[in-house]
């Protein structure tokens, strides 16, 4: 037996507790990595020489370098081990589940959620117990179990009445029925009102977005929602709010009878203004967005009683400022999944089913992406299962590496336009690029037909000629999008203990607990970059929503000069944080003019040995890393669009 493996033993019997460890395979993996350490001190690997277009050589200034440390295993490598596997031991439980999981997940997870986590120090007990509650969506039962457990062990004054607890409003909500459904509205103002006296400082003039759609509820409830949610522009972090809801067995009887209260409303607003604490802000609708079925509704274009009332909003065109083409309808679960549909759907016995080759598995199955997509794609074989975020992060950071070669070449580059044009819509850096993607989809769907069929050219295929004419009114796909407001319809659907038992009421009350409820999160405004060590692993905030770590997964950016950067420490140098890591010598466009919009390919063989420094204010974004293995270069580099600010 070696030195390394006597030393491995006796460091797993220091403590009783690292038998649980082994449960999880994180000792045994951190083990693997100190073992091919001292066999392996530097990394090589074999490349075919790259024949691609060059397009920039690094070459940074030779004072910024920093001579690279001895990577070899020293002899405090065994108490880091040690160090790392103590890290874990509080959150592993018995359940030899969690050996299933990821160590890098686990350890993104534990530390991306940390700041989103309530401070529950600096806050009262009843509110608390009233968090617990309604965060784990509780039974009126389950609450009263735990306050009389509270009130018999400890000396906290607590009521014993749930509803006290999680201040359920007593007088009757007002319901009105409107046909064969019944609508309860909650009010833009009351919205407004209460998401602003949560926040120091509020935007003037107050612009919103509002959404309008159908929700079918669980339990195979025959019963659906119809919901008006509000989110304010400019503001991603604040949450979708309830404005409305109906609910019934079909759509609301008419669009009229359903909206006139919302419209009223913001009439009203528009001619007093909204006041809170004697700040008055001007309020304005910037746009509203629906799906096709609901766009339908709502513009009465099927009625035969009249116009929408929508055309009421003053300032509000109803032509130009509701939203036809949304990037989860039109686009990630349009235009994305119809194309799968031509390229690999087909008949399986007397069903349909998607085809896919084993090249497009394998090829997916080796991507990782990092944890602000908050997506791990969930194999091809699953495809059936993907959601509109699976479909999102694979257009956007994957597609072009994993339907290489799979596809003719004419499919491939008409596919590409799509791409392109979809990449440059959804980051307002590129706005200097957006006449160039309007050409793009104007020639993707003009050549759809000619590749596909007539047939095969749908609605969500002509609705893309509209997207640039939106992006110059409302911004990046992003800035409009449905995703938002789908989220919160999932939590509606979520909190609901029955859909067919006063289900409206039901909603209603629980929209109003969460108002009612005072929490104080650890999570600070972002105010300077911030860096944190965890054995051996180092993970900095570079800006709000930008996390680096050097678990090769999130350790990969570009500079302002456009060179490829691998993070791999940080350090503080006078109140100033320093960013260490390698660069690349030389990076190649993987398609034409992909430089333009920051995707480049590199070969692992070309990453420098020396260690450079860079500062915060030098870093462009974040890149998602792509492996290739259709071609000479090893790795693929998206921009993160989210951190391309």
């Amino acid at each position: 037996m070696s030195d390394m493996h006597r030393k491995l033993d006796a460091l797993s019997g220091k403590n009783r507790a690292l038998q649980r460890v082994r449960k999880s395979g994180i000792l045994y993996r951190g083990a693997a990595r100190l073992l091919l350490a001292d066999r392996m001190p530097q990394e090589t690997v074999n490349v075919v020489p790259a024949s691609e277009l060059q397009v920039s050589s690094s070459s940074p200034h030779s004072s910024n370098a920093v001579q690279n440390q001895n990577e070899s295993p020293s002899s405090s490598d065994l108490d880091i081990l040690f160090q790392d596997t103590q890290d874990y031991e509080m959150d592993l439980g018995d359940s030899d589940n969690s050996a299933l999981l990821d160590e890098s997940d686990e350890e993104m997870s534990s530390d991306t959620d940390e700041d989103d986590e309530p401070d529950f120090a600096r806050m009262s007990n009843e509110d608390c117990v009233r968090y617990w509650a309604l965060a784990g969506n509780e039974s009126n039962a389950s609450i009263k179990m735990i306050l009389r457990i509270l009130r018999a062990k400890t000396n906290f004054n607590l009521p014993t009445d749930p509803r006290k607890i999680l201040r359920t409003q007593r007088h009757p909500m007002r319901i009105h029925q409107l046909g064969n459904g019944k609508l309860w509205y909650h009010g833009i103002r009351r919205c407004l009102t209460v998401e602003l006296r949560k926040h120091k400082t509020c935007p003037q003039p107050l612009l919103f977005d509002l959404s309008i759609n159908r929700l079918p509820l669980r339990n195979r409830s025959k019963r659906q929602f119809w919901s008006i949610l509000l989110k304010i522009v400019d503001q991603p972090n604040w949450p979708a709010m309830v404005v409305a809801i109906y609910s019934g067995t079909a759509t609301p009887v008419s669009s009229e009878a359903f909206l006139r209260p919302m419209v009223d409303e913001i009439k009203e607003l528009y001619v007093a203004k909204l006041v809170i604490d004697r700040t008055r802000f001007v309020v304005s609708l910037r746009a509203i967005i629906a799906d096709m079925s609901a766009r339908a509704f709502i513009e009465a274009v099927d009625s035969q009683a009249g116009t929408s009332p929508l055309i009421d909003i003053p300032n509000f065109d109803l032509y130009k400022d509701v939203i036809t083409v949304d990037g989860l309808y039109q686009v990630d679960t349009g235009v994305t999944i119809e194309l799968f549909d031509i390229w690999f759907r087909d008949v399986v016995g007397k069903e349909e089913a998607w085809i896919l080759p084993a090249e497009i598995l394998n090829r997916l199955e080796q991507q990782k992406f990092p944890v602000e997509t908050k997506q791990k794609l969930r194999s091809f074989e699953d495809l059936s299962l993907w959601k509109s975020t699976d479909w999102q992060t694979f257009l956007l950071y994957a597609s072009p590496v994993v339907l290489k070669g799979l596809l003719t070449e004419e499919k491939y580059k008409h596919f590409m336009l799509y791409f392109c044009a979809i990449t440059i819509l959804s980051s307002k850096q590129h706005k200097h690029l957006w006449e160039k993607a309007n050409q793009k989809l104007r020639q993707f769907v003009g050549t759809f037909a000619k590749i596909y069929g007539t047939n095969a050219v749908t609605s969500n295929v002509h609705s893309l000629t509209n997207l640039y004419k939106q992006a110059v009114r409302f911004g990046c796909i992003g800035d409009y999008s449905s995703y938002s407001f789908v989220q919160k319809l999932g939590f509606l659907n979520n909190y609901l203990q029955s859909a067919n038992y006063r289900g409206l009421e039901q909603a209603g009350r629980r929209i109003q607990e969460f108002e009612s409820l005072n929490v104080n999160y650890k999570r600070q405004p972002f105010s300077e970059p911030v860096c944190r060590w965890k054995g051996q692993t180092v993970t900095l905030h570079v800006r709000q929503g930008f996390m680096l770590r050097n678990d090769n997964v999130n350790d990969w950016l570009i500079t302002q000069e456009n060179e490829v950067f691998k993070f791999v420490s940080a350090r503080n140098c006078n109140g100033q944080v320093k960013i260490r890591g390698k660069l690349f010598s030389h990076i190649y466009e993987v398609f034409d003019s992909s430089s333009e919009i920051l995707i480049f390919s590199a070969k692992m063989s070309e990453l420098s040995s020396e260690e450079y420094e860079l500062k915060c204010s030098d870093v462009k974004c974040k890149l998602v890393k792509v492996i290739d293995d259709t071609e000479e270069q090893n790795f693929v580099f998206f921009p993160l669009l989210s951190t391309l600010l």
